[in-house]
Parts: C-alpha cells; structure tokens; sequence
C-alpha cells in the first residue's frame, strides 16, 4: 500500500502532524491504498452495537465526551472516531505495537 502523489504526510500551522493534500482532491479520488492482509480491525458492530452504541456508552461513562455536542456529527463519523480512539488506547499498551503507534499522524 502507499500514498499516491496527491497527498503527502506533513505539519500544518499548528504543529500537527497529518495528511495533507499537494493538489485539489477529486471526489472519490484513490489517494492511498492499503492492502487487506495489512488492514488493522478497530471496530466490531456484534460487540459496539449496531450503531456503535455500546462503545459510545463506554466513552461517555470514561469522560471522553463531556464536552462533545454529539448533535453536531454525523453518528457514524462518532462511531469511526471513537473506533480509532479505542484503538489506539489498546495497541498503546502493547510494545509490540509502539513504533506503530509513535508513527501515525
């Protein structure tokens, strides 16, 4: 898998770090590519809940989102941002998964 040429991983104004595009980005545009064997599961629907309902209930019993109007998003965008948190909660723990983890955006 890689990046095309349209984006690049680079730091925006604010000191972060994330992808960022080199060019106007076409709707529905192939800007990375990543092949199945290498693709790491963060959600399960039978254990979140349809809709991720049982993982946003453990997120708001944790804290995380006292000061998030949930009326704002899009619930599946939540749910995808919520599978990613606690996937980096896990894999945080784990050394094995550091140097992977230290790498992202």
């Amino acid at each position: 898998g890689c990046f095309t040429n349209s984006v690049r991983i680079n730091f925006n104004e604010l000191g972060l770090r994330g992808l960022c595009a080199n060019r106007a980005i076409s709707k529905g545009e192939i800007i990375a590519s990543i092949p199945y064997a290498a693709a790491l599961p963060v959600g399960n629907t039978m254990l979140d809940g349809y809709h991720g309902e049982l993982l946003m209930e453990e997120f708001k019993n944790d804290g995380v989102l006292d000061e998030i109007d949930l009326r704002n998003y899009n619930a599946d965008d939540v749910y995808d941002a919520l599978q990613g948190l606690k996937f980096l909660r896990e894999t945080m723990q784990n050394p094995e998964w550091k140097p992977y983890v230290d790498s992202l955006p």
